[in-house]
């Protein structure tokens, strides 16, 4: 009765150290998940052109689940895409039955784009102790606009009354782009007034018009007070006018 109990015995300790073992070499036996190798997102760097833009997940299976996240907690199958000039973090996973899930992330940089036909001409006033600027085309409702006579230091306004030539930087801000220019203006002294010469008659001189001795001539002068009478130089020193080697007194303000 003993030797069958001991037989017993040992059979049951052999079938559990069996088992033990067998079931040791199945767990050891398990493969872990599989990796996906070759997914890629490269970084997307692109203009402001008012289009959609995204990133693009390469190297995925069509089984392949990609899922999209701006913080890598919450995803979406919807593709993140933005229009608007800025930085965008975009994370991607990648999920494949029986691999682990790819994470990674790519930026997408949409640059401010540069703002065309926008212009400003030149501007060339005689003095009159009023305040002068510029004028800009192309401008919308919403652009904001600042100037600088030095290049630093930009203002909203812009008054300038001295004479003399001034460069005007320009900037035009508008929600998806810039743009960035100068253009001169030129205060020119005022020389208006009617000039006279008992031998040679008179020369009148009102807002860059001359007229000598009532023919209207064209007028073209600097800083200086030296310019042209048509073809012709002349040169005012004093309230006299020196003109084709003649002097021209001045008789009075216009």
């Amino acid at each position: 009765m003993q030797n069958k109990s001991r037989r017993l015995y040992l059979i049951l300790c052999l079938c559990f150290v069996l088992l033990v073992f067998f079931g040791a070499v199945a767990c050891g036996m398990t493969e872990p998940p599989a990796t996906i190798d070759g997914i890629t997102a490269d970084d997307v760097t692109c203009v402001y052109d008012g289009e959609y833009h995204s990133i693009t997940v390469e190297n995925t299976r069509d089984s392949d689940v990609v899922s999209y996240s701006i913080n890598a907690v919450y995803w979406s199958d919807e593709v993140l895409a933005y229009s608007m000039p800025g930085e965008y973090i975009i994370y991607y996973k990648v999920s494949r039955r029986g691999c682990v899930d790819v994470v990674s992330y790519a930026k997408l940089t949409i640059e401010r784009a540069v703002l065309t036909d926008i212009i400003a001409d030149e501007v060339e006033v005689v003095y009159d102790g009023k305040a002068h600027g510029i004028h800009i085309d192309g401008l919308q409702d919403d652009d904001i606009v600042t100037y600088s006579t030095d290049g630093t230091n930009f203002y909203k306004e812009l008054a300038l009354t001295d004479v003399g030539v001034y460069t005007v930087h320009y900037n035009v801000k508008r929600f998806y782009g810039d743009y960035s220019a100068t253009c001169n203006v030129t205060i020119l002294p005022n020389i208006n007034g009617i000039y006279l010469n008992p031998e040679f008659g008179v020369i009148q001189i009102n807002n860059k018009k001359a007229t000598v001795n009532g023919e209207s001539k064209n007028l073209f002068y600097d800083l200086t007070c030296r310019g042209k009478i048509d073809k012709i130089d002349f040169v005012i020193l004093d309230n006299v006018l020196v003109y084709d080697g003649k002097l021209f007194t001045k008789a009075s303000i216009i």
